[in-house]
């Protein structure tokens, strides 16, 4: 089964809407780590959203919603800032990059994951946790994985 961009980001504004209604806010201030050019999420959710690449996207470079880094260290964004971290990336990325997620999570913030093929799922799930996350969610569409933790 294809899980093509559109149903990725329509899993994750669907997880992120359940969030809401559990912690009773409308808006959320969200890091998404490995975005697009097109900004994606944001044709999904109205929060306040910030984007990283791990290179620098010409048509973003005045934007001071998008940051230039690599996900394995994520140097240059701050810490305990965002109340969600959505990472819509293979698990390949979110393996190594789960370590630096919880410094950039408030306290009780969220670590969506995405697009994480089903024999993955347990690898991404031990990095999660090791990295000191609680996993909190997993759904399975076909073939495809979401995972998503908090920070306790």
């Amino acid at each position: 089964m294809v899980f093509d961009q559109y149903q990725r980001y329509e899993t994750i504004s669907r997880m992120i809407s359940i969030i809401k209604r559990q912690e009773e806010t409308e808006k959320f201030k969200i890091l998404e780590v490995g975005a697009n050019a097109q900004k994606t999420l944001s044709n999904f959710i109205s929060d306040e959203i910030f984007f990283t690449d791990i290179q620098e996207i010409e048509e973003l470079k005045d934007d001071d919603h998008f940051f230039v880094a690599d996900a394995t260290n994520l140097d240059g964004i701050e810490n305990d800032e965002y109340d969600i971290v959505v990472a819509n990336i293979l698990a390949d990325v979110i393996i190594p990059m789960a370590p630096v997620i919880p410094a950039r999570l408030k306290k009780g913030g969220y670590f969506i994951t995405s697009c994480i093929i089903d024999f993955k799922e347990d690898q991404v799930k031990e990095a999660i946790e090791k990295a000191g996350l609680t996993v909190v969610e997993i759904n399975h569409q076909g073939e495809w994985v979401n995972i998503t933790a908090q920070k306790r």
